[in-house]
């Protein structure tokens, strides 16, 4: 896909360890774009060892992710709740750069977006018709509808992009 099409990753607060690294990985390198509101911010890698008495187990933190340019997903501030809320407080920061670009990213907190969408974009009725499928069965009918045309935008992806090769 790389070069052929613009990548494009979708992230908000419930996107957690691997998809935050793949998110991190591509931010990194310059080859996508991270949509959406600052990712969960787990990146402990964890064991978990049972216990012999009522289920109970302990978990040991045996290490952390990291992104190629060494930044550090986890979300360092262990005392404050965690609340479910695009207006949340970050961790103290560390800067870091894109290895390709030199574009200034934060370390720490998760993975904060290129682009900010704020999760009350959407009014109730939008993001109603979103989850009731309306918009996906339309252009599914509307492809079935065209196939010149289907095939045509289809041929087109295949083609090498300029701009996304870039």
């Amino acid at each position: 896909l790389f070069g052929v099409a613009p990548v494009v990753v979708l992230v908000d607060g419930q996107s957690a360890s691997a998809s935050e690294i793949v998110a991190g990985a591509l931010q990194d390198y310059d080859a996508g774009v991270v949509v959406g509101s600052r990712t969960f911010g787990k990146g402990l890698i964890q064991d978990v060892s049972p216990l012999p008495f009522d289920g109970a187990a302990l978990k040991v933190t045996v290490g952390r992710y990291y992104t190629p340019s060494g930044r550090c997903l986890q979300e360092l501030d262990y005392e404050k709740e965690r609340a479910l809320s695009s207006k949340k407080e970050v961790s103290p920061k560390e800067s870091f750069y894109t290895v390709n670009s030199k574009r200034p990213i934060e370390s720490g907190g998760g993975v904060a977006p290129d682009v900010l969408v704020e999760p009350d974009t959407l009014t109730k009725a939008e993001t109603a018709l979103l989850r009731s499928g309306v918009a996906n069965k339309f252009a599914d009918d509307w492809v079935d509808k065209r196939p010149d045309v289907a095939k045509t935008l289809y041929a087109r992806g295949l083609e090498p992009d300029a701009d996304a090769a870039s």
